[in-house]
């Protein structure tokens, strides 16, 4: 079953919390973490965003990928990337984030703001979710979860790393 067959049928799942080495850890209290990160086409010249929002009990507030034309490098598909988990997070009107990717730490517009590096393990819902919507070519905005095959995968990753 292609990706967009399986959007079309897909229910939302609240994946829970991860914890451990190198992988998702919450916010503190009254903080919400955004976790972002792109996927580049270099032979199309286009890339995915994708972003995670949940709170300090690790629930998803929001998640949502964006699909981006006339992208020049990976280095721009992370700015992108960036540019949208800042503009989602005015959207929402949150003032106090964490924002978790592979982008280097912006201080503006935010009363508090935290960026820092993470593997790709720590991020794998939005890593998921961006290699999804690049070979679908379609952009999702869900509140409160993702898709079930997104948390299905990410899953299987979790045991996978615990053997």
């Amino acid at each position: 079953m292609s990706i967009p067959e399986r959007i079309r049928g897909a229910s939302v799942r609240k994946p829970t919390v991860v914890k451990g080495i190198g992988e998702w850890r919450p916010p503190f209290v009254l903080y919400v973490k955004f976790n972002f990160d792109a996927t580049f086409n270099q032979s199309l010249n286009i890339s995915s965003s994708r972003i995670v929002v949940r709170n300090h009990r690790g629930e998803i507030i929001v998640s949502k990928t964006i699909m981006h034309k006339k992208v020049a490098s990976s280095f721009t598909a992370e700015g992108l990337v960036c540019l949208q988990a800042l503009l989602l997070g005015i959207q929402l009107g949150f003032s106090s984030i964490i924002f978790e990717g592979d982008a280097k730490p912006l201080k503006r517009v935010f009363h508090s703001i935290s960026f820092r590096h993470v593997y790709r393990s720590a991020s794998y819902l939005a890593y998921f979710l961006a290699s999804g919507s690049l070979t679908s070519g379609h952009e999702t905005y869900l509140l409160g979860g993702v898709l079930n095959f997104i948390a299905d995968a990410g899953k299987k990753i979790r045991l996978r790393e615990s053997d």
